[in-house]
């Protein structure tokens, strides 16, 4: 089976401004759900390598992402398991060399848009942010023009994108204060 592409856009919110946009979704009856979770980011130089406990759906799931995170166009790869395999799986990784992890609790809530997803988050390394997240591609060729889309949602929201450079930079910061890199 061929990885699917995950497309997203990811921007920095004030507090304000974070608040004033649940209370729009909210009002304009946008459906939502809690998506509370701790994840373990494993330090993984090719893409995205993560372990959830997914509090809020009462589940784990493992992700693969691969590619550069910055572009917001990854080829993704995921699977569910049950909470209490969180741990085991976390181990597991570890003995095969996957021993430096950065432990993010995550606020989240996603609002359900037609065709894509807005996430609202608050971590410790990017305070209040947005991701919003289109449908899954098949096919590489399909990635600007569902970027394109998903601009068009941000303007419509009053939310502004980070620039590849600008979440480049930020990741780079984030890595080397937890020590993934010097």
């Amino acid at each position: 089976m061929k990885p699917l592409i995950e497309v997203e856009l990811r921007g920095m919110m004030s507090a304000e401004q974070y608040q004033a946009l649940i209370r729009r979704l909210n009002e304009e009856g946008v459906p939502v759900e809690a998506d509370d979770k701790d994840t373990y980011f494993f330090n993984f130089p090719r893409g995205i390598f993560k372990v959830c406990d997914e509090i809020s759906k009462d589940q784990g799931k493992l992700s693969l992402k691969i590619g550069s995170e910055e572009t917001g166009a990854l080829q993704e790869q995921e699977i569910v398991v049950g909470r209490e395999q969180v741990p085991a799986f976390r181990n597991f990784f570890a003995t095969l060399g996957y021993t430096d992890f950065h432990l993010v609790p995550q606020k989240r809530q996603n609002f359900f848009l037609p065709d894509s997803t807005l996430s609202l988050k608050f971590t410790e390394d990017f305070q209040h942010h947005f991701e919003l997240e289109g449908e899954l591609l098949e096919d590489e060729s399909e990635v600007p023009a569902e970027r394109e889309r998903l601009k068009g949602i941000c303007q419509e929201y009053g939310l502004v994108p980070m620039e590849p450079e600008e979440i480049a930079a930020r990741v780079r910061e984030i890595k080397k204060r937890i020590g993934f890199t010097k």
